[in-house]
């Protein structure tokens, strides 16, 4: 089932779904890093936590042990976002897992959202 001999449409394809659902799980993770500006003062570079969790994912994820393999691929998904999609395009994921993907990021952008709400009710004006 699996074709890694070229990039086949339904490779192709199966990469478009990730990537789609790769790009919504990292906005959700920004969103939700970003969104700790409200209770934390003088972090005008809170935007560098999500770039660090992504500097993290250059390394092979065979790097690291079995826990923290799951931990970035599930939990803090920055494996999900940088490595899944490229693995779909050489054909080692099965294309069903797509829609599994677009709903773990669906899950992601509720979870967001629901941060930026519990947020919101504790922000206070900085000019009043």
């Amino acid at each position: 089932m699996y074709s890694q001999d070229a990039l086949s449409l339904s490779n192709v394809m199966a990469f478009l779904g990730f990537m789609t659902a790769g790009i919504a799980i990292f906005y959700s993770l920004f969103l939700i890093t970003c969104t700790l500006s409200i209770w934390f003062v003088k972090v005008g570079d809170v935007w560098i936590i999500s770039y660090t969790l992504m500097e993290i994912a250059r390394f092979p994820v065979t790097a690291f042990p079995p826990a923290i393999r799951t931990l970035l691929t599930f939990i803090i998904p920055v494996y999900f976002v940088s490595n899944i999609p490229v693995a779909a395009a050489m054909g080692l994921v099965e294309g069903g897992a797509v829609l599994e993907a677009l709903l773990f990021a669906a899950l992601f952008i509720a979870l967001s959202r629901v941060f930026w709400l519990f947020a919101l009710r504790s922000y206070s004006s900085a000019s009043s």
